[in-house]
């Protein structure tokens, strides 16, 4: 059946004006972490003392919510010269600041482009509210830095580089790789409908220059329709507040996505003035460049699915582990969370915390979630709270006061047990030097990190350090790591609301030095609808790669035989052996999948690739090594798959002929 000129371009049209909707919303997607639509980004310089810290969060925190807007901040711990440092940064301190229970948030990592030299303090990302305009918020906000000894700069977006490198860089190349796809499939289709000749009356220089006004153009401004009518309604909407910006990364999407459409429609034509594949389109046997093109498609899909498996068994297992352990903390819903700036902090308060933990109000004084993961992640809790509350893995009911819980993974690298036998003599050397003469150090083991570590956090986190250390509140055993430097939170949870009034009474300083609260339970549940939603969009991506996997592998298959339908032997294909044929194409697949693999380990590792290979993070990141696993797996199986087809559809087929 076909289909008329009109009914095709109306679709095409309609694809290519959904597309760019489509991009729109990743765009503001991108530009609410990246950028913050609405509003504006700027760091502090050469900031004074944590004390004038502290008020100047109070002071932007108050601005904030007078105008009706927000603010978020995020503290960086920056020591190192400026061409040592990572293109992004991984020592983010993320911190909202608030003054009540209720608005408890859950903060995403931005990337940090073009730092300045200097000490930067904070990351300012604030969204002034619509009764404000973003040259008055600056400047307010400029005079209240001044008067606290800052200087400020304003954050430079550059976007292309975030598109390219960043977290939405998959994003990106989907919505350009679709454009592409979308228009060559569109070209090369439509050659049975509109006619052959009409394209062989043309060159190829011609058809891209000339004829651009014919499809290419037309689409192209279906596809600026949208943007248009988007960007007038932001203009009104914030009153061009950071229009800028949201454009820089809109027009960057389009203009690559209208690159990518012209491409396809010319590498579209120059497949449909390819006699074999109009005799393939018109249902003759597919020439050697069609089937070479599935081949080729039928490894893209190998790419997107090494790319989906991972994140759709981590997030899974993230999911099923959180939903697992939330309703204990929807039912003791009474646990307050209460967030300082470093650890520096935590010490400061050391005496309030020390009377609290005696009067029972303290469930957890300190956790320090470090990106080093050779650095272990230690965590001070008060000991009878994780004896009857804590998780199962960690419960010890012979532990003392003096009792230190050293947990690692079940199944860790040899490199990791080594570690944990320096840490086992740091810490007796530790308690020598401290005179901890009853100290006992307990060998635990954990099978999930969301199980085993989320218990002492506000949010459910997987850590990059496999090694645990529990010690209880007020043992005198510090490490001689600077954990400043590598802490993105730190906690301090105690039972109820009215324990931390009670504390807040008796230490009077602890108001300014506490940055956030919250109930747990909140935040567990808010943590849960991210990750379940996570794990249904990958799940259905996963799906649809298996099912596009499969139609190109059954599409592949029946264009080999087609193609020599008229002298197939089962020992003599293209003149070449089968076997060795179907070797060379899982050779293919296996070198996409190796290098494909190397750049996802080294993206979630975010250091040298063949370094991630001898890391601990990958075997003792549970979420990421069964994703791994998972994806070898599924690749063996289904190549596995993909070899056989040819064989049993040559069998069933010379059946047939023989029949």
């Amino acid at each position: 059946m076909k289909l008329h000129r009109p009914l095709l371009t109306l679709a095409a049209t309609i694809i290519f004006t959904i597309a760019p909707i489509t991009a729109f919303f990743f765009a503001l997607l991108a530009e609410e972490n990246y950028g913050q639509v609405g509003g504006f980004s700027f760091v502090v310089i050469a900031g004074e003392s944590r004390t004038s810290d502290t008020h100047f969060l109070k002071q932007l925190d108050d601005y904030a919510d007078s105008t009706g807007g927000s603010i978020t901040v995020e503290r960086l711990a920056i020591d190192t010269p400026r061409h040592e440092r990572h293109f992004f940064s991984t020592s983010v301190e993320q911190v909202w600041t608030t003054k009540s229970f209720e608005r408890g948030k859950v903060l995403t990592f931005h990337p940090l482009l073009d730092i300045p030299d200097g000490e930067i303090r904070f990351v300012y990302n604030v969204d002034p509210g619509r009764s404000i305009s973003n040259s008055e918020s600056r400047q307010t906000l400029t005079e209240i830095a001044t008067r606290h000894g800052h200087t400020i700069e304003p954050m430079t977006d550059q976007l292309l580089p975030i598109l390219l490198i960043g977290p939405v860089a998959p994003t990106f190349t989907l919505i350009i790789l679709a454009a592409f796809f979308l228009s060559l499939i569109h070209t090369v289709t439509q050659t049975n409908t509109v006619g052959v000749s009409r394209l062989f009356g043309h060159t190829f220089l011609k058809y891209a220059i000339g004829d651009l006004s014919q499809r290419p153009v037309q689409l192209a401004c279906a596809a600026l329709i949208p943007t248009v009518i988007a960007l007038a309604a932001l203009y009104s909407y914030n009153q061009l507040a950071n229009c800028r910006f949201f454009f820089i990364t809109y027009a960057t999407v389009m203009f690559s996505g209208i690159c990518a459409t012209t491409l396809g429609y010319l590498l579209g034509y120059q497949i449909a003035r390819t006699p074999g594949i109009v005799g393939a389109v018109r249902g003759k046997a597919p020439t050697r460049l069609l089937v070479d093109s599935v081949a080729a498609l039928r490894v893209l899909s190998f790419g997107l699915l090494i790319l989906t498996v991972p994140m759709f068994v981590s997030n899974t297992t993230a999911a099923l582990a959180i939903r697992e352990d939330m309703p204990r903390w929807l039912a003791h819903s009474d646990p307050i969370y209460a967030s300082v700036g470093n650890g520096r902090d935590i010490d400061a308060l050391a005496p309030g915390l020390s009377e609290a933990d005696l009067r029972g109000d303290l469930i957890l004084s300190s956790v320090g979630i470090n990106s080093d993961p050779d650095i272990p992640a230690t965590m001070e809790v008060n000991r009878e709270w994780l004896i009857n509350e804590g998780p199962p893995e960690l419960i010890k009911s012979n532990a003392n006061s003096s009792t230190v819980l050293l947990a690692m993974p079940e199944g860790a690298t040899e490199k990791t047990r080594e570690r944990v036998k320096q840490e086992h003599v740091y810490l007796r050397k530790q308690a020598d030097k401290e005179g901890v003469s009853d100290l006992k150090i307990e060998l635990v083991k954990y099978s999930n990190p969301y199980q085993a570590f989320s218990y002492f956090t506000d949010i459910p986190v997987m850590i990059d350090s496999p090694i645990i250390i529990v010690h209880p509140i007020g043992l005198p055993l510090h490490s001689d790591y600077d954990l400043s430097s590598f802490v993105s939170g730190h906690q301090i949870l105690f039972k109820d609301k009215t324990a931390f009034q009670r504390f807040l009474s008796a230490n009077p300083p602890a108001e300014e030095t506490v940055l956030e609260t919250g109930r747990i339970s909140d935040l567990w549940l808010a943590q849960s609808k991210v990750y379940t939603t996570q794990a249904m969009l990958f799940t259905f991506i996963f799906i649809v790669t298996i099912g596009l996997w499969l139609i190109l592998a059954v599409a592949l298959s029946l264009s080999y035989y087609q193609v020599h339908r008229r002298r197939l032997e089962v020992g003599h294909l293209l003149g070449v052996n089968p076997w060795r044929l179907r070797l060379g194409l899982v050779a293919m697949e296996a070198t996409f999948v190796i290098l494909s693999s190397i750049w996802i380990i080294k993206a979630v590792d975010n250091r040298i690739a063949l370094k991630s290979f001898n890391s601990p993070t990958l075997l003792s990141y549970p979420g990421l090594a069964n994703g791994f696993h998972a994806t070898i797996i599924t690749i063996l199986t289904l190549t596995t798959i993909s070899a056989c087809i040819p064989i049993v559809y040559h069998l069933v087929w010379s059946k047939g002929q023989r029949s």
